[in-house]
């Protein structure tokens, strides 16, 4: 199965929940991070968990946040995402309510 999130906040809840999934699906885990989950691309811990997923970045959103670009991270669009949602058998969605 193959299971596409966006992640558009950051902290320990998110990092453990993407962990949990990763357990769970392995391979089949696409990510792209928006807003404040560009702000994971700073954290070890998810550094070293997203070597074992597809990662995309917003390339706007990691700008904004200071982020430069690094090896093994995909830095892209919204454009890229809707790909992402287009092949994925499931789609999660991590975001504040307004």
């Amino acid at each position: 199965m193959k299971i596409c999130i966006l992640v558009a906040v950051s902290g320990q809840t998110i990092l453990s929940t993407l962990q949990r999934l990763y357990d769970d699906y392995k391979d089949g885990i696409e990510l792209f991070l928006y807003n404040d989950g560009a702000l994971l691309l700073h954290d070890p811990a998810f550094i070293e968990l997203s070597k074992h997923m597809k990662t995309t970045v917003c390339d706007v959103s990691a700008g904004e946040r200071g982020i430069n670009k690094r090896e093994g991270v995909i830095f892209g669009s919204l454009y890229n995402l809707s790909g992402m949602i287009a092949h994925a058998d499931r789609f999660l969605s991590f975001a504040r309510a307004s």
